[in-house]
């Protein structure tokens, strides 16, 4: 198992170097420090940078192998994903100002789409993942995105919270108790979202971590960052689908990146069919 970890200089960037090198020890990944070179930097300058990205993951025990590249951070990344296949890519990054951001896009949303593995975006430094939360889609048990939760939260000894997110009642129904279901009953129902939500908590008490299920009614994407933002939580993961067409894309606007584009907080996005070896 391979982890790439990305580096800019920025604060973000070498707080996403610490953390991924924190993951990478945990089990037992090698890896590849990617340095991306800016136009008009100094030479000594990308040293340091360089030198000073080896050494926080020294600290942990790992000597990586580096690649530096000229350029924008999603030019580099396809570059270097071209070369070799990775487990788990790690970004970090100043984020756009807004008009940057209305004239070029989302770099967030750019790199989920280009990166066909788990990628962990960090945009806001943290110290460590210890709240982690996991959004369970009506797609059902998606094993990839809960073992990947689970393995970030034993890396650093932290809690799990998954979270299914139901259409809200109609709006004549509003307020009634016992149009809303609860927690308890939803579990005990057949559906593909209950079984989900048993399953995923299941595989994390396998791995002996505390869990706790959570039950929200509204826009998915408002919930995940609703309750993101209230339990301060420190990582969330999602799941990725793209739409095929500009056209599905338009008519159907996708939770991943809508996550993406409305948070600062460290953001895991897990493709179907990645899933860690335990």
């Amino acid at each position: 198992m391979k982890f790439l970890l990305c580096t800019d200089g920025s604060n973000q960037a070498m707080a996403a170097v610490r953390l991924g090198g924190r993951l990478a020890a945990h089990m037992g990944a090698s890896v590849a420090l990617l340095c991306i070179e800016r136009p008009g930097r100094p030479r000594s300058r990308q040293a340091t940078i360089e030198a000073q990205a080896r050494e926080l993951l020294q600290r942990q025990g790992i000597t990586p192998e580096l690649h530096t590249y000229p350029g924008s951070l999603p030019d580099a990344l396809r570059r270097q994903l071209q070369q070799e296949t990775y487990a788990l890519v790690v970004v970090g990054y100043r984020e756009r100002r807004f008009l940057e951001k209305v004239l070029f896009g989302s770099v967030a949303v750019r790199i989920a789409h280009l990166v066909p593995v788990p990628v962990l975006i960090v945009r806001e430094p943290r110290e460590a993942l210890r709240r982690i939360l996991i959004g369970i889609s009506g797609r059902g048990f998606q094993e990839e995105e809960v073992r990947w939760g689970g393995e970030i939260a034993r890396a650093f000894g932290g809690q799990v919270t998954l979270l299914h997110v139901l259409p809200p009642p109609p709006l004549m129904y509003t307020g009634l108790p016992q149009v809303s279901e609860s927690l308890a009953d939803f579990l005990e129902s057949d559906t593909e979202e209950a079984r989900a939500l048993r399953e995923g908590a299941a595989l994390l008490t396998a791995m002996g971590l505390p869990v706790e299920l959570q039950l929200a009614y509204g826009l998915p994407e408002r919930e995940v960052l609703r309750v993101a933002y209230e339990q301060d939580e420190d990582l969330l993961v999602v799941g990725s689908a793209w739409a095929v067409s500009p056209w599905q894309r338009l008519a159907l606007p996708n939770v991943t990146e809508q996550v993406l584009l409305h948070t600062r907080r460290p953001v895991l996005v897990v493709r179907p069919e990645q899933v860690p070896d335990s």
